[in-house]
């Protein structure tokens, strides 16, 4: 039988708490990909709102409601490689403000192209 001092049990039982609490808030410490969900009813008609948030490593990224529903939840640029943040919250704000108008003439699932983050000041524009 294996003898396993009572520190490493006490480290293992909290490790298997910590990862139940993960699993039933749904909580992921390094999920960046976005969430958008739709909800046709609330989507196609309603008021729309954004809050700028937080994000990893000192970045923001912003959430969409509609009628008060979560629907998107955007923690890095969108249409960018990579799972990079806004450096600013006014740049977070500008593609909020972008997504929010696309929702509100009617685009259920809006996107944001690179030309629209150039057009915002997000990305660099290319040089030639």
């Amino acid at each position: 039988m294996l003898h396993t001092s009572p520190l490493m049990n006490c480290l293992r039982v909290l490790a298997i708490l910590f990862i139940s609490h993960l699993a039933v808030n749904k909580v992921s410490a390094v999920d960046l990909t976005p969430t958008v969900r739709q909800d046709s009813a609330s989507v196609k008609k309603g008021v729309y709102t954004y809050k700028i948030i937080s994000s990893a490593n000192q970045t923001f990224g912003y959430n969409v409601f509609a009628d008060g529903k979560l629907i998107i939840h955007q923690l890095s640029i969108p249409g960018i490689n990579g799972m990079n943040g806004f450096k600013s919250k006014a740049d977070a704000e500008k593609v909020a403000k972008l997504v929010k108008k696309k929702l509100e003439s009617g685009n259920a699932l809006p996107s944001v192209s690179h030309d629209e983050l150039k057009e915002l000041g997000i990305v660099e524009q290319e040089t030639k």
